[in-house]
């Protein structure tokens, strides 16, 4: 767990917010998580590793994925996990954003990458999910668009 600062709370892991556009129409990539739900290419910092270097590793080796990141994070988001022994945890990650120029065959086999246009992304991540952790995954598509768009 890191500090990102003194004014922001405590980074538990990264996520990275994969973007590309298909004949002219934005699409985000989502990974299946071993519980089967989409979520965001996220992950582990480690030791010595900047947030947008772990951010952009985990692109890599969930999504296949590699780009243009942006090195300060787009926001943080609430994501609740399961531990070891099942019992939930709650996780602030920090996420950035990834303008998409080459995919490849992930390393992680299972994660099943796949894009999605922003009102599919927003569904895909509501699903299986209280509607607390529905609701900030919307919100990050929202500021996602919003900062792609500028």
């Amino acid at each position: 767990m890191r500090n990102c600062s003194q004014t922001n709370p405590r980074i538990d892991q990264v996520g990275i917010i994969c973007y590309r556009f298909n004949k002219d129409k934005l699409e985000f990539l989502l990974v299946r998580t071993s519980d089967r739900l989409w979520i965001f290419p996220k992950g582990n910092i480690e030791k010595n590793e900047s947030l947008w270097r772990a951010a952009e590793r985990e692109a890599f080796e969930e999504g296949g994925v590699s780009g243009e990141i942006e090195t300060e994070p787009l926001t943080n988001f609430l994501h609740l996990k399961k531990g070891l022994k099942q019992e939930e945890i709650e996780l602030n990650v920090a996420v950035f954003l990834l303008h998409v120029k080459s995919c490849r065959k992930p390393l992680e086999n299972h994660r099943e990458p796949t894009w999605f246009d922003p009102t599919g992304a927003e569904k895909a991540l509501s699903e299986g999910r209280s509607f607390k952790y529905s609701e900030e995954f919307k919100r990050v598509i929202r500021l996602a668009c919003g900062r792609i768009n500028e």
